[in-house]
């Protein structure tokens, strides 16, 4: 899935350089393209150009430059799949699990709980669990309602944001 978005991404790119504005938009798998910011591709194409070492061996497990790889990581921020709070009852040690992905690697995964009025009642990074994240509770919850809201990070910076309400 990763492999497939990075080659259409790079294959928009590519038609929109070659594309002259004076036809209808270019197509990519028999979709119309929308047109590109260029100012947010070339700070991608930065980024890449700062950080192809990074991508190195992600690149060749795809069989893509490096620098390919890492613009479209640059261009597409991680998504929040799933957030598990069925375990999640405001106690210590309760357990709030994400699965999270990004089309290179999800960094970190940060976990945020307030309560109704929005003020902190605890947040710290989730670990990495085989294929998912786990955040254990380190304060129990003095209020309910809660807002456990979950950000994932890519190695671009990029975060993709997820939430959700929980009473118990």
């Amino acid at each position: 899935m990763a492999e497939e978005k990075n080659r259409r991404v790079l294959d928009t790119v590519s038609k929109w350089m070659r594309h002259d504005g004076e036809e209808d938009p270019p197509e990519v798998d028999g979709e119309k393209i929308p047109p590109l910011d260029w100012d947010i591709f070339k700070k991608a194409l930065d980024y890449a150009y700062d950080h192809e070492a990074e991508y190195e061996k992600v690149a060749d497990e795809r069989q893509f430059t490096a620098v390919r790889v890492a613009t479209a990581d640059f261009l597409y921020a991680p998504q929040i799949d799933d957030l598990d709070v069925s375990a999640y009852h405001g106690q210590i040690g309760d357990v709030i699990k994400v699965r999270a992905h990004d089309d290179v690697l999800v960094k970190d995964v940060r976990v945020l709980i307030v309560d109704k009025n929005h003020q902190l009642i605890e947040k710290g990074f989730a670990a990495q669990v085989g294929d998912h994240w786990e955040y254990v509770a380190t304060v129990q919850s003095p209020v309910q309602p809660v807002r456990i809201a979950v950000s994932a990070t890519d190695l671009p910076g990029h975060t993709g944001l997820s939430h959700a309400d929980k009473s118990f």
